[in-house]
């Protein structure tokens, strides 16, 4: 099909060929900048890992960064149609999580006198424990629409 022009608006239209063109350069030019910004985590994620902590903290921030890549990638293509199931697996897992860092949060207190913030086990906890509720209560304010 060729562009034609329309002579009531003085601006060219385009064919199907044209705008299926467009639209697939519009995707490729969103893949590469989404591409560029998992680049650049990764690479600060492991010079993060890299300056400290040998050979368990550089696998630990490794694995955290595989995790927080692929999820970002599989809840942005996530269709429409499919936002609440995901959304209600997710909060069952932020469910799991804040057990998990209040158990974690407990072990801690049981095993030292002191709460200080310098360990990063504590801070680990505690901030797990704050991210997962404060995604529960979000999910829930969502799905009672008390927001």
């Amino acid at each position: 099909m060729r562009a034609t022009t329309n002579p009531s608006l003085g601006a060219a239209v385009l064919s199907e060929d044209e705008i299926k063109a467009a639209a697939d350069e519009v995707s490729r030019e969103g893949f590469v900048s989404g591409a560029v910004a998992a680049t650049a985590a990764s690479l600060l994620l492991v010079a993060i890992g890299g300056s400290g902590g040998g050979v368990s903290g550089t696998f630990l921030v490794t694995a955290f960064a595989l995790a927080g890549l692929a999820g970002y990638q599989v809840v942005w293509g996530v269709i429409p149609a499919l936002h609440s199931p995901l959304m209600a697996v997710t909060n069952a897992i932020s469910g799991m999580t804040a057990i998990g860092g209040m158990l974690l949060l407990a072990h801690i207190t049981d095993s030292s006198s002191s709460l200080s913030l310098t360990n990063p086990v504590l801070t680990t906890g505690a901030a797990a424990t704050f991210l997962s509720f404060i995604n529960i209560v979000g999910g829930f304010s969502v799905s009672t629409k008390v927001c």
